[in-house]
């Protein structure tokens, strides 16, 4: 009896197994990148600005288990930021990210999450220099001079029109955190959002 319950067991496990296991498959990168443009600000204040990004594809593969198919994409970004510091000066910075992307069946829908490092720079462009006054009505010229350390961290949604109208455009919405570290000392945590639009190159020369 108990041989037969042994070998019960074994049967259930094994079909369960079975039904569960994943099947990977290895798809083939877009060699030509992506394009971003977006529109970010802090959440807390206004605070606009504008990334201009590239996107290049490193793995693309599909996944699947019983009733779940997903497409699994990984890249490295590079972006350049501008955005404005309220009442101080424009902030300039370049960043990279390693950026991994799942779309789920065939539908458009995707989420995304990223990491990145990147260095910066204030600059005043005001010609004359902006004079400010503190509390105590003492003036101070804005730093032209102030360089940072950013991390940036990031997840969000989006959607890719290419599986249904074969349109190569995809759109998002992103949160995240900006560790800055300024000048080796001064340290601040932005939480931002940001919202844009990814062109793909690749699918543009497809269509000629």
């Amino acid at each position: 009896m108990k041989k037969i319950h042994f070998v019960l067991i074994c049967l259930l496990v094994s079909s369960y197994s079975y039904a569960q296991r994943k099947i990977v498959d290895r798809l083939p990168v877009d060699k030509a990148p992506g394009l971003k443009l977006s529109y970010v600000s802090r959440i807390t204040q206004t605070n606009p600005g504008v990334i201009l990004g590239a996107e290049f594809m490193v793995r693309r593969k599909t996944v699947k288990r019983k009733s779940y198919l997903a497409t699994k994409e990984k890249f490295i970004t590079l972006n350049a930021i501008v955005f404005n510091e309220p009442d101080i000066y424009d902030n300039v910075a370049v960043y990279a990210e390693w950026l991994k992307r799942t779309k789920y069946r065939t539908s458009g829908f995707f989420r995304e999450g990223a990491i990145g490092f990147g260095i910066g720079r204030g600059i005043n462009y005001s010609s004359p220099p902006t004079y400010l006054k503190d509390i105590n009505g003492t003036e101070t010229i804005k730093d032209p001079k102030t360089n940072f350390i950013m991390v940036n961290l990031t997840t969000g949604i989006g959607y890719d029109f290419m599986p249904k109208k074969a349109k190569p455009i995809k759109i998002f919405a992103k949160v995240g955190l900006s560790p800055i570290l300024q000048n080796g000392s001064q340290y601040n945590v932005f939480l931002k959002t940001e919202f844009g639009i990814i062109a793909s190159l690749s699918v543009l020369k497809r269509k000629k």
